[in-house]
């Protein structure tokens, strides 16, 4: 009697094994399989196995199916489209979504006339894991209204060698004008590596409730943004640096970065727009805030500026010169300046504030209610032909010179100046001088910071807010004084 020997697939209920549906070559490298994609039947609630190998083909390879699952064997798993448009593709009818599809292990590449390496919409309940997509021209993976899915280690590089060029951008999360009103929801992405797309490496348009966890988005034009209609979206444990334009652009309402590293060192790299952000942790070189009520907790401005010109911002706690300067509220506890919030002008609106001395020949000051950073006003010191300043001794009789010594003191002061190179703050303890940066004269309210170590040889210790070289007004507002204790 004679054995017939079936196949793994004709097993009932046992995975596909998709080289049993092959017409030529062996998948070895340079070998590809063929004639599979055409061969398979494909169909619902059913798992097919890709071996390691080149699967080519020519035609858009679209699986609206129920419950498939597509289990490769990592990276030598190649999916070889040699077609137009969109290499793998999972679509739903409108008012009739596609659940419980699931994706890993594998490779996709494309060619110059791949515009998506993945494309989805109105796919529900979904996951992908481990997916590299490189030489397509548009998206790496678009996701349009689609809801419940776990995006796991897909990466969208031109590092590692398997790219020959690469798209404009590299994962994004979306709701097209087809699904109107609708938002794409509850999208986890984990540990996401996109690098070098000439466009944004992960945005999110109309998405919501939705998470970006580690990984990182660099070498891009942007590394990650959130549009006007994101909201409710967390960004955690994320770093992006060397993007041209932005590390992150954050539009939106209700969005969080948690643990955001923005590891560029041009201006503007975090940039905040939209309502109700919360940025708690992580660390970026400048940082641009417009929005409204944005919120800032434990975070570290590691070597440019704080600029703000927001509406009703709250700093909880924000550090620059290496983790060194706090950025006050205008009721900040451990200030040791009196009066540093501007708020007290008992001797007149034109005399220089409670607890300050004003100096400079012909110049001004004045109690302002319309350019103001914190609370009802602030100072405005007008140059008039001779450098200026305000300045301020008495904390040093109330903690006393001798304790001062050998301790270092941070002062900083939301200044805003509409003129480069004249506003600054200066602390002179006769033994030596610290002075900061000037303000760039962008017409923002930008948060200036020195610090000092008071050396065993000081006299005095004395800061100044001055207005130097051009005759022009300069702001000043929640000025702050910390001393850090050794």
């Amino acid at each position: 009697m004679s054995l017939t020997k079936v196949s793994y697939s004709m097993i009932k209920g046992a995975p596909v094994n998709v080289i049993d549906y092959i017409s030529g070559g062996t998948g070895t490298s340079g070998d590809p399989y063929v004639g599979w994609d055409t061969a398979i039947t494909w169909a619902a609630n059913t798992e097919y196995v890709f071996p390691v190998g080149v699967f080519q083909y020519s035609a858009e390879l679209s699986l609206a199916y129920a419950g498939i699952f597509l289990r490769g064997a990592g990276t030598g798993t190649v999916l070889q489209f040699t077609g137009s448009g969109v290499c793998i593709r999972f679509e739903g009818g409108v008012g009739s979504g596609v659940f419980n599809i699931r994706m890993d292990g594998f490779l996709i590449k494309g060619n110059a006339n791949a515009s998506h390496g993945l494309y989805l919409t109105n796919c529900h309940h979904i996951s992908f894991k481990n997916i590299i997509v490189v030489n397509v021209a548009t998206y790496g993976f678009y996701i349009n209204f689609s809801v419940l899915g776990i995006i796991e280690n897909f990466s969208c590089t031109v590092n590692g060698g398997l790219s020959s060029f690469m798209p404009v951008t590299g994962l994004q999360i979306d709701a097209s004008a087809t699904y109107a009103s609708t938002y794409s929801s509850e999208i986890l992405v984990i540990n996401p590596i996109i690098e070098g797309v000439s466009g944004v490496g992960i945005k999110f348009g109309r998405c919501v409730f939705s998470k970006i966890l580690n990984g990182t988005s660099e070498a891009n034009s942007t590394g990650i943004e959130f549009t006007a209609d994101a909201g409710i979206n967390t960004i955690d444990g994320t770093d992006c640096e060397s993007n041209s334009a932005y590390d992150f652009n954050i539009s939106g309402t209700n969005n969080i970065l948690r643990g955001a590293i923005s590891g560029s060192t041009t201006g503007g790299m975090m940039t905040i727009v939209g309502a109700n952000a919360i940025v708690d942790g992580g660390h970026a070189y400048t940082v641009n805030n417009s929005g409204t009520a944005t919120e800032f907790y434990n975070f570290e401005v590691t070597g440019g500026l704080f600029n703000d010109t927001g509406i009703n911002t709250i700093i909880g706690s924000v550090y620059s010169d290496a983790a060194r300067s706090f950025l006050p509220t205008n009721n900040n506890p451990s200030n040791l300046f009196y009066n540093g919030s501007m708020e007290s002008w008992s001797a007149g609106t034109s005399v220089a504030p409670d607890g300050w001395t004003f100096g400079g020949t012909s110049a001004t000051v004045a109690r302002d209610a319309s350019t103001v950073k914190h609370g009802t006003y602030s100072a405005k010191i007008t140059r008039v032909g001779t450098d200026c300043y305000l300045t301020q001794s008495l904390f040093t009789t109330d903690i006393g010179l001798p304790y001062l010594k050998t301790r270092q003191l941070v002062i900083g002061a939301w200044i805003w100046a509409s003129v480069a190179n004249t506003a600054r703050i200066t602390i002179t303890t006769a033994a030596n001088v610290a002075q900061s940066i000037y303000h760039s004269g962008n017409s923002t309210w930008q948060f200036i910071s020195i610090t000092i170590n008071i050396p065993s040889t000081a006299t005095v210790c004395v800061p100044y807010l001055e207005v130097n070289n051009t005759n022009t007004s300069v702001y000043f507002d929640a000025v702050s004084i910390n001393l850090f204790i050794f």
